[in-house]
């Protein structure tokens, strides 16, 4: 299943025209992702969905030896125009491999076009295309020698997972809601006690399907499936939820 889909199309040619610059993405709703590229290489992107989940999350799944806070300990540069710092700090403190860093920034990016694509099949997404000067892109804290895979890869990745989402049904449910059960009286009569315990722990309408997966160790597909049927059954609601407080790092001194 091939998706006619402006933003593969769009940044497929950015890429063959090694582009340099930001390339912001915008919905009616105020939805907002923010793609930094060098020479059609992808740097960094920014979600304006649960940018502070999206760090708790995959720095407790790949970096699970760093610290993180809500307190500012580390020094933030005043030109930083994204949450990038988070990857200059573990790198400069040597806290994470490369191949972690590479990682992180490849999450990232799956995550927001998986994001982009599942509103762009709801509805027109708008395009904002700011060519810059490499000068501009360092200058805003940017590694330009720390890129990922190629950006179609990466885009490949994030149509299959969308194409496996909607084969099984799941093209209206953002993996950026959170399930919380409800009238589960009868539930708790079907299932053993040990389940329905960690059922009503786990779903408590504060963690999003993401969240659960990392927690879970699971693939998101793979927990929001499993969780389909108790939803159609009146069992569980699914929640919009705000995204948690600033993420920053505990440096050790």
């Amino acid at each position: 299943m091939n998706l006619n889909s402006q933003l593969i199309s769009k940044l497929a040619s950015l890429h063959h025209n090694q582009f340099t610059g930001i390339v912001t993405i915008t919905t009616k709703n105020s939805q907002s992702w923010n793609i930094y590229l060098y020479l059609g290489q992808l740097l960094w992107t920014e979600s304006s969905i649960h940018r502070n989940r999206f760090w708790q999350r995959n720095l407790s799944k790949l970096c699970p030896q760093v610290t993180t806070t809500q307190h500012k300990f580390e020094k933030v540069k005043n030109n930083d125009i994204s949450d990038y710092y988070l990857i200059n700090t573990l790198r400069e403190n040597k806290l994470v491999s490369r191949e972690k860093l590479l990682k992180l920034i490849n999450c990232s990016a799956i995550d927001t076009f998986f994001e982009i694509l599942q509103n762009e099949a709801k509805a027109k997404i708008d395009f904002t295309i700011q060519e810059q000067q490499p000068l501009f892109l360092l200058k805003s804290g940017f590694n330009l020698s720390l890129t990922p895979s190629e950006t179609p890869k990466l885009l490949k990745e994030a149509e299959g997972q969308w194409v496996n989402w909607t084969n099984k049904g799941l093209a209206s449910c953002s993996p950026n809601l959170a399930p919380l059960l409800k009238n589960y009286q009868e539930l708790k009569k079907q299932l053993s006690p040990i389940i329905f315990q960690n059922m009503l722990r786990l779903l408590d309408g504060k963690s999003t399907l993401r969240d659960l997966a990392i927690k879970m160790d699971k693939d998101v597909l793979e927990v929001a499936n499993g969780l389909m049927p108790y939803f159609f059954k009146g069992y569980l609601r699914l929640l919009e939820i705000p995204d948690i407080p600033k993420i920053y790092l505990k440096i050790q001194q």
